[in-house]
């Protein structure tokens, strides 16, 4: 007889087997259990050589009980059998309960029954007992937490008290008598009242035609603002410069905490609007290049200057940079841009792919003829090369917006040409040649200002038509860095990856859909 504790597994038990008329290396050796849903067959773990046997036994998760192990040996004629009886005691079990979000409420207002799930795989949930306390007393008391709910359904109501404002840790324990589980989550607590300060600098900031401002940066100093700042408005005032059109602008705070700005240009008033979204770092920079917008395949070439003011809470600049956008076969060579292909978006009925980006969680593309609506998949792994003491459990799904290089026919497109980016991310020369051949069959045309060597000194393959896409099956090639699943450890690699096909699925769908039209045959066969 055996016994362990449940979640426990047994040691290698020794046995030996023999046979008169064979070598005991001939031998058999199998195992049953009388309950399986305690002892299943894969829990049991036969071992050993010639005479000498072991055997391990793992029960079932959670489970306890008794069963009968029955071994048996054969040598392909006879069979000889032997039994032992194995028990499980039952172990206690903390209790569980479920993850609460982050919440939000004004002072002296209740945030209403937040709901979570308790359980305990030995009692019963109506027998649980639940408890919550406050990391911020003055903020949030515990006897202003109150509890509801029955059974495995259970609620929690805050209510701050009047006139403060702050972030508090709320902590709910849950108890079956003899252990206790534990969920923290963060309150912020907004100031009750709402005001609006106004903040003047009269420093003159000059903006050259090239180079930095003068003074760069130049700092606004906020004070006396409590809370969380819901609207923040940044006026330049009288504002002259030749390009005012083409200003952009960003604006963050590392006072308050980061900010989220609606896309769009400066006001004719100058003045640059910004939603304060607290706890997030975000900026965001607005191109004005004034090149109009281009149909597939149509050849134009102009020059356009591009001015990229920064405007910000603790520090107001501005600088000039030029470049020269050349649309080749209808597409944008300014490669310094993460609006690359900008030029040719708004094509009614186009399904050119004029954008691809990804965040480590999501990818996501743009089409031509679809408006600003992005189509989306989760992000893809990379295959590719580690460097030493990193392997694929340390890496992140693929990131970043250099993708945006593949839509103008750099990058994967491009590796024909570029033997020691197929060094870095693993394959050979061969490899890239396929990889670039492989790709003229999604796009629509070569970029001839990239011409690759390797191959005739041909354009690199260039407008990634989301149509072709689903007509072959095949999605844009991406090479790209590898990082690490966890923030601030950085690069741990490069390898290559590809573009989600549920991403272009979706925009045909749509695009179809705007052109009042019914879903095409190549996707009825991709969805099928």
């Amino acid at each position: 007889m055996q016994t362990i504790n449940e979640d426990n597994s047994t040691d290698f038990l020794n046995f030996t087997v023999g046979d008169v008329e064979s070598d005991p290396a001939t031998l058999v050796v199998t195992a049953t259990s009388s309950n399986p849903a305690l002892v299943p067959l894969s829990n049991i773990v036969l071992g050993g050589t010639g005479a000498n046997r072991t055997v391990k036994l793992s029960p079932a998760t959670n489970q306890n009980g008794s069963a009968t192990i029955t071994l048996s040996v054969s040598d392909g004629n006879k069979t000889a059998s032997t039994q032992f009886g194995l028990v499980v005691s039952p172990v206690n079990d903390p209790p569980t309960i479920s993850n609460i979000a982050t919440q939000s409420v004004a002072g002296g207002t209740s945030t209403g029954p937040i709901a979570f799930t308790v359980a305990d795989l030995e009692s019963a949930s109506s027998s649980l007992t639940v408890q919550a306390s406050s990391s911020n007393q003055l903020l949030v008391s515990d006897e202003n937490i109150v509890l509801g709910g029955s059974g495995a359904n259970r609620t929690i109501t805050i209510t701050p008290k009047p006139g403060t404002a702050g972030t508090v840790i709320v902590t709910v324990a849950v108890s079956d008598g003899a252990l206790s589980n534990s969920t923290s989550f963060t309150l912020l607590v907004n100031s009750s009242t709402t005001r609006t300060v106004a903040y003047t600098k009269t420093t003159l900031i000059t903006i050259p035609d090239v180079g930095a401002a003068s003074p760069y940066p130049s700092t606004i100093n906020i004070s006396g603002v409590s809370g969380n700042i819901s609207n923040l408005t940044v006026t330049l005032m009288n504002l002259s410069h030749t390009w005012s059109r083409d200003l952009d602008g960003r604006v963050s705070s590392r006072s308050f905490g980061g900010m989220s700005v609606d896309r769009t240009l400066f006001a004719a008033d100058k003045t640059l609007r910004a939603v304060v979204e607290h706890g997030l770092e975000v900026e965001f920079r607005l191109a004005h290049i004034d090149i109009g917008r281009i149909e597939r395949g149509l050849r134009h070439e102009r020059e356009a200057a591009i001015v990229e003011a920064v405007g910000m809470v603790d520090e107001l600049r501005a600088t000039r940079r030029y470049s020269v956008d050349q649309l080749v076969d209808g597409l944008a060579r300014h490669i310094d841009d993460e609006r690359i292909v900008d030029a040719a978006h708004g094509v009614p009925g186009s399904s050119l792919v004029t954008a691809m980006s990804r965040n480590g969680v999501r990818f996501g593309i743009r089409l031509s003829g679809t408006g600003e609506q992005w189509f989306e998949a989760p992000s893809p792994v990379v295959g590719g090369l580690y460097f030493p003491s990193y392997g694929p459990e340390h890496a992140a799904p693929d990131m970043g917006d250099s993708s945006i290089t593949e839509t103008a026919g750099l990058g994967g497109f491009a590796m024909a040409t570029a033997p020691a980016i197929v060094q870095f991310v693993g394959g050979t020369p061969q490899d890239a040649v396929a990889n670039t051949r492989e790709m003229r069959h999604i796009t629509l045309g070569r970029n001839n200002a990239f011409t690759l060597p390797a191959m005739n000194f041909s354009g690199t393959p260039a407008g990634i038509d989301a149509r072709r896409v689903l007509d072959t099956n095949i999605t844009p090639i991406i090479n790209t860095g590898i990082a690490h699943k966890e923030a601030g450890v950085g690069q741990i690699g490069a390898g290559i990856t590809r573009a989600p096909l549920e991403c272009f699925t979706q925009a045909i769908i749509a695009l179809a859909s705007r052109a009042g039209v019914g879903m095409p045959g190549s996707i009825r066969s991709t969805l099928s």
